[in-house]
């Protein structure tokens, strides 16, 4: 049976998802609880304990049965996601909402997925089946959200897959700097500049070689 609800007043969803994502990176180990280690339970136990919240259940399930479940239509960044899992017991997964998705791309969570991966944001299918399918949504008690439900990819319009625009947000957590320095290699400006730079080296080249020319 899980522990009694003991939640925060006040911890706002943002605030579990910024939490969640100070541990990116770090590698899924089955039965680990961090800090620098995770499984999916593991981290949402971690995180919300972190942030003041007592008597977090240690299992999905469990935590299935202690969050107030909610519907996908009030669902919001910092609500817990379950899924069926590939365990045995359902719910046998769980991941910490980050997006409900919108016309761009489909909800994402931040989760620690399975052995040989690490944290990372991902994008997962409310439709899905088998071991992915959504088993519900709850919100850690106390907590709130900024809500707006779960669009994902069966709402319209173009969108990019959950797990490209993932693959995104980790690179762009990992490199930092790095990213932004490869992304303005892209902008024209900035060959404008090199072919001057280019431009300017050749004809300083040019008069030190007609300088020593005309000293000989």
């Amino acid at each position: 049976m899980p522990p009694a609800k003991a939640g925060t007043a006040g911890l706002l969803g943002s605030a579990i998802v910024k939490e969640a994502e100070k541990f990116r990176g770090d590698p899924y180990v089955w039965g680990a609880t961090g800090p620098s280690s995770f499984d999916c339970s593991g981290l949402v136990q971690y995180t919300l304990q972190r942030l003041g919240v007592k008597n977090v259940p240690r299992t999905s399930e469990d935590q299935w049965n202690w969050v107030d479940r909610i519907p996908a239509s009030q669902a919001g960044p910092g609500d817990l996601v379950f899924f069926t899992g590939a365990d045995g017991t359902s719910p046998g997964h769980v991941g910490i909402l980050v997006s409900g998705g919108n016309a761009q791309h489909g909800p994402q969570m931040i989760d620690a997925p399975h052995t040989g991966s690490v944290v990372s944001v991902q994008g997962f299918d409310p439709a899905a089946g088998g071991v992915m399918h959504v088993v519900g949504y709850g919100r850690v008690p106390g907590a709130t959200s900024g809500g707006g439900g779960i669009g994902g990819s069966s709402a319209g319009g173009l969108s990019w897959p959950g797990d490209v625009t993932g693959f995104f947000s980790d690179a762009d957590h990992a490199l930092g700097t790095a990213s932004h320095v490869a992304l303005a290699l892209f902008q024209p400006s900035t060959y404008v500049r090199i072919v001057a730079g280019g431009l300017a080296l050749v004809l300083l080249i040019a008069g030190l070689l007609f300088l020593v020319k005309a000293a000989a």
